[in-house]
């Protein structure tokens, strides 16, 4: 037998093994106790809780507390389903207000998986592994009317913001620190740990703008019942919303490395809500 067609009887064995695994466990049959399933699916069975590293902040709307002190949200919805689908209990562990240190999370096996409104970046997955993407936002930039006024003049083009003078503000250890310093090399960035901060001071006219996805602008321009703080009266006059061109930001789950039959699991489960209408269902109950 050439070398050849051993690879050929390799593959054919792998593709067998994931549909095994694939029929074996599909998404919608709660686990059984007295079922058996691979190494890291198993793991997780047997300690009966998913662990589901989030965003320490309230982020409406994809985690946020309700009034009774729950949790509510896009991505609590998400959750809260894989786990009854798993079987399984769900805890959510939320220490940090760095999106970028939940990846340590994962790394340091202190949680299973990733829902967090978490954007894939080439960076992050050099540490984790991503599901296939179940949300694509748009990206946005808040601007003080006033204090570009003269250097917007009420057209698109925010490469005129990129000046030493100008400020633009983003969440820390967010996608959109990064992608402020891309489109605005010039300009001084400051970092917030939230946007509720850094909106304030773009309202009181200290920094030029803000970087955030369509959800953090709909708070402000279209504010919902979860989000608790309702923007001033004077938002809509004082700042204006411009929608960039440049590309959607991926929202997906992300695990460990090495819990890939768990990532195929989550991905076979994304597959399923996608095709039955759900995942739509509920990305409009929560998205305008």
């Amino acid at each position: 037998m050439t070398g050849k067609h051993t690879g050929i009887i390799r593959g054919i064995f792998r593709a067998i093994f994931w549909i095994w695994l694939s029929l074996s466990f599909l998404p919608g049959n709660p686990a059984s106790a007295e079922e058996k399933y691979y190494g890291d699916i198993e793991k997780i069975v047997a300690k009966g809780t998913i662990v589901v590293a989030a965003y320490s902040n309230d982020l409406p709307p994809f985690i946020f507390k309700n009034a009774d002190g729950s949790l509510g949200g896009l991505d609590v919805e998400l959750a809260q389903d894989i786990a009854k689908r798993l079987g399984v209990s769900l805890v959510f562990e939320r220490p940090t207000d760095n999106f970028n240190a939940l990846a340590d999370l994962i790394m340091a096996r202190k949680a299973d998986v990733i829902i967090s409104a978490f954007s894939i970046t080439p960076k992050r997955a050099m540490k984790i592994h991503f599901t296939a993407d179940y949300l694509r936002l748009h990206k946005a930039l808040m601007v003080n009317r006033l204090k570009t006024a003269e250097l917007l003049e009420n057209s698109q083009n925010i490469g005129a913001l990129n000046k030493e003078f100008v400020v633009i503000g983003a969440n820390e250890g967010s996608v959109y620190a990064d992608l402020a310093r891309e489109l605005f090399p010039k300009a001084t960035i400051k970092l917030y740990k939230s946007h509720r901060l850094g909106s304030a001071d773009m309202l009181a006219g200290q920094i030029h703008g803000y970087l955030c996805d369509q959800t953090c602008a709909d708070s402000y321009n279209h504010p919902r019942e979860w989000h608790k703080t309702q923007p001033p009266a004077n938002w809509g006059l004082m700042i204006r919303t411009i929608t960039l061109s440049e590309g959607d930001d991926p929202i997906a789950m992300a695990t460990h490395y090495d819990d890939r039959a768990v990532n195929a699991w989550l991905n076979i489960y994304l597959s399923q809500i996608k095709a039955d209408g759900s995942l739509e269902r509920l990305v409009k109950k929560y998205i305008d």
